[in-house]
């Protein structure tokens, strides 16, 4: 029953998640609820050992998604204690692994709640923040997100990463060289906008359902997987680099040539300043993630098949992203949970979402949400 638990993933549908709205400081509520704080406490009314397996039950309901990662606290024997990843068997039961553990019923004043990634937020003001990852494996850039900005017909957050900061709006070499935006409504009043969040403890990606519940923009912030070991400038933000629907976020985007929005801190031989950067990927895809292909399922094995998305920094290829593949197929897949058939990740959970471009929905990408992703 062991699973890994190093990537988490998020949406607004889960019990208690923060609502993204068109009001100030809604996008650092969902941040800090993510990246540091989690949310949807419990109290397990009890919590017993059988055979390797724990189970946990909360009287009044627990509200977690089947496979979701959370945090156990207050448990005796403490081993129970800790990210767990859950398999729902019940509204008001789950099970987790508990290899190791004898057969017993734990004691204590137990929660649980949906564990956060794992960031610090160092910084903050009114209605901005600055976070860092804490896994001291990555480059620890900081991302500083600005949630006070507006224009005649959206409500946008700026970001802009940092190699070092001394306070909420002081830093040293940044990237992008200006700061880029997350669009977060559409419509003026926009509330409950639909967003899901998947990362790592050095990288995530947030979507965000602006014009439509069918297609999303992407955001990336935090460490690529970099083909040099240790690569000290491997952080990296995709992002609108405008403020109009002209500059979209051109994540979904496989072009070696298209570069907009897509920022890493410093170039491949460490150049001091940032440097822009393209997406391409093995799939039989002419322009978009997920467009061309053969059809799904694969008739072969009756599953889906991915390819690594992978950065092109001027004709060096610096890396790729991590827990991101395009899907091989020509068919639009819905947005939803797939179980990849693919070499290498048999059995992984993947989240498919149809990505916006300009052209058409069409475009899809997914992502890993079983780990691990380095």
């Amino acid at each position: 029953m062991s699973n890994p638990v190093s990537v988490k993933a998020f949406s607004y549908e889960m019990s208690g998640a923060p609502a993204l709205s068109y009001v100030n400081g809604s996008l650092i509520s969902l941040l800090d609820a993510c990246l540091k704080d989690g949310f949807g406490s419990v109290t397990l009314s009890s919590l017993v050992v059988a055979s390797g397996v724990a189970t946990a039950t909360v009287n009044t309901g627990h509200g977690f998604d089947d496979y979701a990662v959370i945090l156990i606290a207050g448990a005796t024997p403490s081993g129970l204690n800790g990210d767990k990843r859950i398999t729902v068997t019940g509204a008001n039961t789950f099970t987790f692994d508990a290899t190791g553990i004898s057969n017993q019923t734990a004691t204590g004043t137990i929660t649980a709640k949906i564990s956060p990634l794992g960031w610090e937020k160092v910084y903050s003001g009114t209605n901005k923040a600055v976070y860092r990852p804490q896994d001291t494996s990555g480059t620890r850039r900081y991302y500083r997100f600005d949630d006070t900005v507006a224009n005649v017909n959206y409500r946008l957050s700026s970001v802009i990463g940092y190699e070092s900061m001394s306070d909420v709006d002081t830093g040293v070499n940044p990237f992008p060289a200006s700061a880029w935006y997350i669009f977060k409504n559409y419509l003026p009043n926009d509330t409950n906008i639909p967003w899901v969040l998947i990362g790592d403890g050095s990288a995530f990606y947030l979507l965000v359902w602006v014009y439509s519940l069918y297609w999303s923009h992407c955001h990336f912030f935090g460490d690529v997987v970099s083909v040099v070991p240790d690569d000290p400038y491997r952080a990296a933000i995709i992002s609108n680099y405008g403020t109009s629907p002209a500059s979209e976020c051109r994540f979904s985007t496989i072009n070696n040539s298209l570069s907009s929005g897509h920022a890493l801190c410093r170039n491949a031989v460490g150049s001091a300043g940032a440097v822009a950067f393209a997406t391409f990927s093995a799939a039989i895809t002419p322009t978009y993630m997920g467009v061309g292909g053969v059809p799904y399922p694969n008739r072969a094995n009756n599953g889906l098949l991915v390819a690594p998305v992978f950065l092109n920094e001027g004709g060096i290829i610096r890396g790729a992203l991590p827990g991101c593949y395009s899907p091989l197929h020509n068919t639009s897949l819905p947005n939803g949970v797939f179980v990849v058939s693919d070499e290498g990740l048999v059995g992984r959970m993947l989240y498919v979402s149809a990505m916006y471009t300009t052209t058409d929905n069409s475009a899809r990408a997914a992502f890993d949400i079983t780990g691990p992703w380095r």
